[in-house]
């Protein structure tokens, strides 16, 4: 089953719904979430992405603004996200992929600081201004 491809414009609110949703109900401190960038370069890269976001979770969601993607990982921490990474290479037959990732709780422990966070890595990475 894919992951669920959401409209960009929404990743913030989905964010902040669910790092609610988990202060809410997990007692135990147990759930976590990754916020996963992968830059895409060009229309070959989007349709090898696309495919990589059906081999996902149906629980994981893909938002697209141009050539870049964020993953949200549920019930994922950052060895986690170092798996998806690894898929994403050998998908992509070795080549290095542009990524970045935070994780929930680990990284920030709201949305402001997790999204601040990745925001700031894209930037100083990838040069990318994302309007997150």
């Amino acid at each position: 089953m894919p992951a669920t491809k959401m409209v960009y414009s929404e990743l913030r609110n989905f964010v902040n719904s669910q790092i609610n949703r988990i202060e809410r109900f997990d007692k135990d401190n147990n759930e976590t979430l990754t916020i996963f960038f992968v830059q895409g370069r060009d229309k070959t890269d989007d349709d090898k992405i696309d495919l990589i976001a059906k081999e996902l979770r149906t629980s994981d969601l893909v938002f697209k603004n141009g050539h870049n993607f964020v993953f949200i990982l549920q019930q994922t921490d950052g060895s986690g996200a170092v798996h998806v990474k690894r898929m994403l290479e050998e998908f992509f037959e070795e080549v290095e992929i542009p990524t970045a990732y935070v994780s929930f709780p680990e990284d920030g422990k709201t949305t402001e600081e997790l999204l601040k966070l990745i925001k700031n890595d894209i930037a100083d990475y990838f040069n990318i201004e994302l309007n997150l």
